[in-house]
């Protein structure tokens, strides 16, 4: 018969009694006795099941694993949402393995695993932080750079969508100025000079188009060429490109006309085109060097236009097709009908007065043109004459100009006359 083994074998048993500890709420249960506390952790630590303080070097190796994720997250995660959502998994997983480490390995590595929570935590907000900066130092660099070619306006809307910037076209209103004598200028004054006289013209010039929200092409010598209706359509793109050619004007004569007036401002005269027409916007260029800028017969056209406004003296001249696309009408004058060099379609061209009047003088030029288009030129010839010592420098010079094509078709009629006068140069 064996012997039955001793139930206490084996067994430690605790007898005392503390008034401060027992019959007091433990975190085992109420009303159990504080002993049983301490008998628990006198079992775990004969069973090497107590929790111990994890070693210096697991806190350091954590540190630097954590560390070495980050660098690794930072450098492959370009997403900032992704970034977020591997941070947001990172903390869970270094806190699960603190919570693992504590009940299932007896290692007390919960605080340091907090710390390298923190620590990950906010390796992610400096990145983040980083990478909006960045951004923004970006933006800020590309609206500058936009901002050379757009209004206000229409940058505001290319900033939110970028595809704006590819070539777009559409109907374009197109004006462009000539700087008069500036050839002469460039020869006879010192760079300075002619330097300060672009600064003086291309302040008023970009000054009136950006208050009608038109786009700016790349100044070239002393030609300036803004632009209404690209990258975004425009209803009223005549008439903002209009009031800016009139707006020019008047500025540039006041600056003349003040008694404040040097040598430079008298040299600010210039003659303004304008023409609506198709137009295609966009980079311009090849892969080591781009420009943001408009192509097209409009531009084309409309330099053809402004050629000719030193023959007319006229300070603005547009085409038929601009002024039958204005909304409002402003005072004009058709000067001449012609086909200029290097077009197969004919072109109107009228003089834009700044100012009202001369309504008597321009009633006449119409009545003698219209001889002029009917084939009676020496009719027209004499009606063109009475006006050539007209004060209206355009008026003069146009009726000058007209009058001596009729003396020459009175002696050498053209034959299939239709109105239109071929251009033969520039």
């Amino acid at each position: 018969m064996q012997p039955q083994a001793a139930p206490l074998r084996d067994t430690i048993v605790f007898l005392g009694y503390d008034a401060e500890v027992d019959g007091k709420t433990t975190t085992h249960g109420t009303m159990e006795p504080g002993m049983y506390l301490h008998g628990t952790a006198l079992h775990d630590l004969i069973h090497r099941t107590a929790i111990r303080p994890a070693p210096i070097w697991l806190d350091i190796t954590l540190y630097l694993v954590v560390a070495l994720l980050a660098a690794l997250a930072f450098s492959r995660i370009r997403s900032k949402r992704w970034l977020l959502l591997v941070a947001a998994a990172g903390i869970v997983l270094i806190l699960v393995s603190g919570w693992f480490s504590i009940w299932h390995l007896g290692i007390l590595i919960l605080p340091a695993a907090i710390s390298a929570s923190f620590l990950w935590g906010s390796a992610v907000a400096l990145e983040v932080g980083r990478r909006w900066t960045f951004e923004q130092r970006e933006r800020t660099r590309r609206d500058a750079m936009l901002g050379f070619y757009f209004s206000p306006a229409v940058l505001k809307q290319v900033t939110q969508n970028l595809d704006m910037i590819r070539p777009r076209g559409g109907d374009v209103a197109v004006l462009l100025s000539d700087l008069r004598g500036f050839t002469m200028r460039c020869e006879t004054q010192p760079v300075e000079r002619v330097f300060e006289l672009l600064n003086r013209l291309f302040a008023v010039e970009t000054d009136a188009a950006l208050r009608e929200d038109g786009s700016l092409a790349r100044f070239a010598g002393d030609q300036f060429l803004a632009y209404w209706g690209a990258p975004e359509p425009c209803a009223d793109a005549p008439d903002r490109a209009l009031r800016a050619a009139l707006e020019i004007v008047r500025n540039l004569q006041a600056r003349r006309e003040n008694p404040g007036a040097d040598e430079i401002d008298g040299w600010l005269r210039i003659g303004i085109g304008l023409h609506c027409g198709r137009g295609l916007v966009g980079h311009v260029g090849s892969r080591s060097y781009r420009d943001y800028n408009i192509v097209g017969d409009s531009v084309n056209t409309t330099s053809r236009i402004e050629a000719q406004t030193k023959h007319y003296a006229a300070a603005i001249l547009a085409s038929g097709d601009f002024i039958g696309a204005l909304g409002e009408k402003p005072v004009s004058l058709l000067v001449d009908r012609v086909q200029v060099k290097g077009k197969s379609r004919p072109t109107e061209l009228h003089a834009v007065f700044a100012e009202g009047g001369e309504v008597e003088a321009r009633n006449s030029y119409e009545a003698a043109f219209r001889l002029y288009v009917s084939g009676d030129f020496a009719a027209a010839d004499a009606a063109f004459e009475a006006l050539t010592k007209h004060p209206h420098p355009t008026i003069a010079t146009s009726a000058r100009l007209l009058g001596e094509r009729c003396g020459l078709f009175v002696e050498a009629p053209p034959a299939d006359w239709d109105g239109i006068y071929e251009l033969t140069s520039k």
